[in-house]
């Protein structure tokens, strides 16, 4: 009798999974119980998977703003050319990477004080200015990682663009979206800094990171 019910609920999650009411690799708690011995489809079905981390998160954003609630951190400024990672700092302090300063410090923040999942969307935004014209070979980059037990893993990169740079001596924001990976222990570090790469001095301030979670649904 066991066995035959749970052959029959084998059976009947294939013809589910076939007629997309279930999801190959993106299932949770609630998508599962939302078409539970059920052949009806639920309208709120694709706000109850795990994200979808092969999409474009800036895409990801625009198309679905609404179900996303953002969380930012305070601005990480410097003391003494030393990045700052505290409440109790002033916006508008520049960190200046020298002309023969190849990296900037390291910001590393315990991935716990951020968010307390990895279903979500990390965008870290800064404001830089240069001295003189970018090389196009020799671009910065905003550099995340994370860090468990000293190890690095999920490595993301971007460029920023010359002509974002050295735009008449004016201040110009960039930003970086990046999915959350899975995180191996909250534990785990998220770590920040620029890669300069030329010989320009660059000026960094107002350095924010912001964690975009999806809103709970409506069953």
């Amino acid at each position: 009798m066991i066995i035959g019910l749970f052959t029959f609920l084998n059976i009947f999650q294939s013809y589910q999974t076939n007629k997309g009411l279930i999801h190959p690799s993106r299932t949770t708690k609630e998508s599962y119980w939302a078409h539970f011995l059920s052949l009806n489809f639920n309208p709120n079905f694709d706000n109850l998977l795990l994200l979808d981390k092969g999409k474009i998160p800036s895409e990801e954003l625009q198309n679905s703003a609404n179900n996303y609630k953002a969380t930012s951190t305070p601005m990480i400024n410097f003391d003494s050319q030393k990045w700052v990672y505290t409440k109790n700092v002033e916006e508008n302090m520049v960190y200046e990477i020298i002309s023969d300063q190849e990296y900037s410090s390291v910001v590393q923040i315990p991935f716990g004080e951020l968010s307390n999942t990895d279903e979500a969307i990390c965008k870290v935004s800064a404001e830089v200015l240069t001295n003189q014209p970018i090389n196009q070979n020799n671009k910065p980059i905003l550099v995340t990682k994370m860090i468990h037990k000293k190890k690095a893993y999920s490595d993301k990169y971007m460029e920023i663009q010359p002509e974002i740079l050295h735009t008449e001596n004016t201040w110009q924001k960039v930003e970086m979206l990046n999915f959350i990976p899975t995180v191996r222990n909250p534990k785990d570090k998220f770590e920040f800094f620029v890669w300069k790469r030329g010989n320009e001095v660059l000026k960094i301030r107002n350095v924010q990171i912001t964690i975009y979670t999806k809103t709970k649904p409506l069953n």
